[in-house]
């Protein structure tokens, strides 16, 4: 998947796609139309897992596509609550996310356990990811999804325990 109609960048170079639209379905202020290289830029230097995997990206170890919600929701799942999906070392970010980066931080993580062979388990995977991903928010700036590590473990045992 590339660049195309859908308006994610795919597996692009850092090209724009667009400059300052406001994505239309986060309902924020939040600019989502971030370049390749702008939306690297955000995760090296900020804690060791955002500078590795925002280096496993640049080296094209992990594949980045980022889609619109039409493909999103054809290709990846209809549940406007998923915003990324980890696939055998690819991850699939839909735009609208409402913190593109550290969406990609997260479903990062899952690609880099992929890669050094961890298997994926929905507890550990989970909470590995979200604790990663809320270290990046604070230590970053930016808004925290959870307050605490234990609301962390609250919502992954609620919404990824065992059905």
């Amino acid at each position: 998947m590339g660049t195309g109609f859908h308006g994610g960048f795919g597996n692009t170079y850092g090209k724009r796609l667009s400059e300052n639209k406001e994505s239309i379905t986060n309902h924020s202020d939040r600019v989502n139309y971030l370049s390749r290289k702008e939306l690297l830029r955000e995760l090296i230097g900020i804690t060791i897992e955002s500078t590795i995997v925002a280096d496993r990206i640049s080296n094209k170890m992990i594949s980045l596509n980022i889609l619109g919600d039409d493909l999103f929701d054809y290709y990846v799942t209809p549940d406007r609550k998923v915003v990324g999906r980890h696939e055998n070392g690819k991850i699939y970010i839909r735009r609208s996310s409402a913190d593109l980066v550290s969406s990609v931080l997260h479903e990062g993580i899952h690609a880099m356990d992929y890669i050094n062979g961890i298997k994926y388990d929905p507890i550990n995977s989970e909470l590995k990811s979200y604790r990663a991903e809320h270290l990046f928010q604070k230590s970053s700036g930016r808004k925290t999804e959870f307050a605490s590590d234990e609301d962390i473990i609250v919502h992954v045992h609620t919404n990824y325990g065992r059905r």
